[in-house]
């Protein structure tokens, strides 16, 4: 409990996320206690009472409605997505992180990235408990570039689309902030499973299984004030893109008896959580916490996916001989498998100094590690592949036969972080001061190698190298309440980052003797320095409308492997080496907003966004100025020189659970242009890929200029409930290329666009009381009207053949799945495209699953 000053303001510090019941006592009055008050992550929640005078001797207790002005975020100016994982996963078909995500407003999903109020995917960071958690090589965007955080290891999930405090920092379009489950003064649990087997190899979709648990409390034998939570989950599947690449089973034995035998997946995916807390007197509170994720995925690539036999030089690729004619070939078998390893330890102490004021400090390592190997082998046990004499299954020559996918990298990071944070109340609350200072290290190791063999296991131009690099940062922001109505936010944050003096050697050496010639590599020299001024207000003109305004200039490091890359070698060949002198991308941003509640139970948020971004990372061909001074080892470099622009109109609509009904609903109305979508557009125009770059803005590869989703949920409380899923939007930009076009235009660049998108999910469940816990049986639709959806036009087709006549295909005949050239194969005098119905263009089709789930 706590006692109200003379002003009737009380504080109640270091709460956990949750929803919780508060009660208000003072003498001559009735007692008032309001229900479902919800606390967010690094968030306050305001309540309010309102407390009727009566006689000492007749206090009784009474209920009062809960104070919807909360639920407006009055305090808050940006743009903040609140999710609440535990309840939207029982109601929707939701089982991940980014299922909840995507159907965010200013959301935009591609595949497996986020783009967020049209920036770039690697403009979206993951926090995790106020510490990072995206790979610094290649931050979100990159092949298991982030820690994934099961649902079940969740206490709160908020989007941070823009107007972010000072305290947020190296991003430019979002936050994705996650707080973790602790255990609680009584033991609770869950167990899920789901599943779309039906019983028999015949009647399976995707081979899908889905397990999680979670379960935490007091430690036993310690006393109320040691506490744990621990949770886990598992999923495994095959994919729709399903490969025939055999798998080995493992077989589970107890005394020579078989009593299972589990084979891998294409998809394997596990993750999980433990913390521990110790609560000390006066509130002060230490935890430790381990979070971890793992995935070992095979994919699927078309010239890859045949398997059969076929009469050719048997030596020429890796075979099992069968009889002195045919040879067996495995396409699937050859390709890469892709690991991915993230490991996060983290230790919060939190201490308050007084009634009004605390400092909380965190230290955290997160481990990234990911590699990309045929089978287990080394690079000198690679199959060659020669794109040049390719060999090719004889009845349709698109297919390979022959070689082992050519690459092979091994890649790691360590970011040590230690940050500390002091708040501070100040003037009865009228000031909410918030200051603090994080110190980065970064420790990065890659071995990256392309075409090796075992007579050239090093390959061509492998890129290895060990880097160390520092950063930090320092903001202070401040919260001012004005006459207990308009409340301000002005922050400052000072960052800096120093990428080492190796690969600023490096770069003098090779890179800019052209354009910026300098020998500096002194730590003042080096070193990147920004200052990101905020402002935002927020105004409460009723007591159910608020206005909300926010100013920002945000910085964002770009990412890691775009300074080291080839720092190795001063002789790369003509290779896409690195920059240490890239400067930080930066992106001026405006908004403007009301949110309105309509009734008891309906919410509206409208927001207006504009951003100016400029310094994205992009390439190009570098030149001598002068006669001699021509660079002869890297003339393709990463340079600030990208830029783009993004306005958007922004509606959310929240309907709360009554009358045995919820829903939601995001529409938003944007535009997003810029001078590339590639950050390698310069290096593909210095190789004829392309005629040139831009001269104006064009719509970039992300930019749907309608996106609506929506949902609603019927239930019985306690015995069922029905929810539908739907989501859709414009389909994204293409560029037209024409048959024997052998390069893009500047101008076709996406002039065209794909079909829009739709999709509906469906989850039905009944709900039992077993032994006074909550036990339901549930069914999921995914894609229930079974729409084709188009992902892409162009998946990839690396090292060979040409992506290019995909694109052709589609704007000769406007039909999607890709085509290659006979001609091109064969040699004919003609170009004739033959289809490749390639199924990656297309999304997942329609699949059940079926579930159980058990809450104690």
């Amino acid at each position: 409990g706590r006692i109200a000053n003379g002003q009737g303001r009380y504080e109640f510090d270091s709460v956990p996320p949750g929803t919780y019941t508060v009660e208000a006592q003072l003498i001559s009055y009735e007692s008032g206690r309001k229900e479902a008050i919800i606390v967010e992550a690094g968030r306050t929640a305001r309540v309010d009472f309102s407390l009727r005078e009566t006689i000492a001797a007749e206090l009784e207790v009474y209920d009062i409605v809960e104070d919807k002005i909360d639920a407006l975020k009055k305090e808050s100016s940006g743009s903040v997505r609140v999710i609440d994982t535990k309840q939207q996963s029982k109601i929707r078909a939701i089982n991940t992180t980014e299922e909840a995500i995507a159907t965010q407003a200013g959301v935009v999903q591609l595949g497996d990235q986020f783009f967020v109020r049209g920036g770039r995917s690697s403009e979206v960071k993951t926090v995790v408990d106020g510490m990072p958690v995206s790979d610094a090589f290649a931050g979100s965007s990159g092949a298991g570039g982030t820690l994934d955080v099961a649902l079940t290891s969740q206490e709160g999930l908020n989007v941070l689309t823009g107007g972010f405090d000072a305290e947020y920092g190296n991003a430019q379009s979002g936050i994705i902030e996650i707080a973790t489950r602790e255990g609680g003064e009584e033991y609770q649990g869950q167990v899920k499973f789901l599943t779309d087997d039906f019983g028999a190899p015949d009647k399976t979709y995707f081979n899908y299984d889905n397990i999680a648990f979670g379960f935490g409390g007091p430690v036993p034998f310690l006393g109320s004030n040691w506490r744990f939570y621990a949770s886990g989950e598992g999923v495994f599947q095959d994919t729709y893109l399903k490969t025939l690449e055999n798998r080995d089973a493992r077989k589970v034995l107890f005394n020579d008896t078989e009593l299972a035998s589990l084979r891998d997946r294409q998809e394997n995916a596990t993750r999980g959580q433990v913390k521990a807390t110790y609560r000390f007197s006066g509130a002060k509170k230490l935890s430790g916490e381990y979070l971890f994720s793992r995935s070992a995925n095979d994919w699927y690539h078309h010239a890859f996916s045949r398997v059969g036999y076929w009469s050719e030089q048997a030596e020429q690729w890796w075979f099992e001989p069968l009889d002195s004619t045919y040879t067996y070939y495995n396409g699937p078998a050859h390709l890469s498998e892709r690991i991915s390893k993230n490991d996060q330890y983290k230790l919060v102490y939190t201490h308050p100094l007084t009634s009004d004021s605390f400092i909380t400090t965190r230290f955290a390592l997160f481990n990234n590690k990911f590699k990309e190997v045929v089978g287990d082998k080394d690079p000198s046990q690679y199959v060659p592949f020669n794109g040049n004499d390719l060999e090719r299954d004889p009845a349709n020559l698109f297919f390979a036969v022959t070689g082992d996918y050519p690459v092979w990298e091994d890649r790691r990071s360590k970011q040590y972080t230690l940050r500390a944070d002091y708040q501070n109340k100040i003037g009865g609350g009228t000031h909410e001061v918030k200051t603090g200072m994080t110190l980065d290290y970064f420790d990065l190791f890659k071995d990256s190698r392309t075409f090796p063999d075992e007579d050239d296991p090093n390959g061509n131009f492998p890129n290895q190298y060990e880097e160390s690099a520092v950063g930090g940062v320092f903001y202070v922001q401040d919260r001012l309440r004005y006459r207990k109505t308009m409340v301000m936010n002005a922050g400052l944050r000072f960052d800096f980052f120093d990428p080492g003096e190796n690969a600023v050697r490096v770069t003098n050496q090779r890179v800019l003797a052209l354009e910026k010639p300098t020998e500096g590599t002194s730590f003042l020299e080096r070193w990147k320095a920004q200052v990101s001024p905020r402002l935002g207000m927020s105004y409460p003109i009723s007591d159910r409308d608020v206005l909300h305004f926010h100013y920002g200039r945000f910085f964002q490091l770009p990412d890691l492997e775009f300074l080291y890359d080839y720092s190795n070698d001063a002789t790369a060949g003509s290779q896409l080496v690195g920059n240490a002198f890239l400067d930080p991308e930066t992106t001026i941003s405006y908004e403007f907003g009301v949110r309105r509640q309509l009734s008891d139970a309906i919410y509206l948020d409208a927001t207006v966004f504009f951003k100016d971004i400029f310094g994205l990372v992009g390439t190009k061909e570098l030149e001598p100025e002068r006669e001699g001074e021509q660079n002869q080892f890297a003339p393709i470099t990463y340079f600030n020189q990208d830029y783009g622009s993004v306005r958007g109109f922004e509606l959310a609509l929240d309907k709360r659970f009554s009358n045995y009904w919820q829903g939601g609903a995001s529409y938003t109305l944007s535009r997003a242009t810029g001078s590339s979508s590639d950050v390698n557009q310069g290096s593909i125009v210095a190789t004829e890929g392309q005629d040139r770059e831009p001269i104006r803005e064009v719509p970039l590869d992300w930019d749907r200029t309608h996106v609506l989703s929506g949902f609603l949920a019927f239930s019985d409380p306690g015995v069922w409930q029905v929810s539908f899923d739907l989501s859709i939007a414009t389909g994204s930009p293409v560029t037209p290329i024409r048959l024997g076009q052998r390069n893009t235009q500047a101008e076709d660049i996406n002039t065209l666009r794909l079909p829009s998108t739709m999709n509906l999910n469906l989850k039905a469940q009944k709900l039992y009381e077993v032994y006074n816990q909550e036990f339901r049986l549930f069914l999921e639709g995914r894609n229930i009207l079974d729409r084709q959806n188009v992902r892409g036009l162009r998946p990839t087709l690396y090292p060979a053949p040409d992506a290019e006549y995909y694109r052709e295909y589609f704007t000769e005949f406007g039909e999607l799945g890709g085509a290659y050239n006979l001609a091109d194969t064969i040699g004919l005098t003609e170009d004739v495209l033959i289809p490749l119905n390639d199924p990656r263009v297309y999304g997942e089709p329609r699949v059940f699953r079926v579930g159980v789930q058990f809450e104690f």
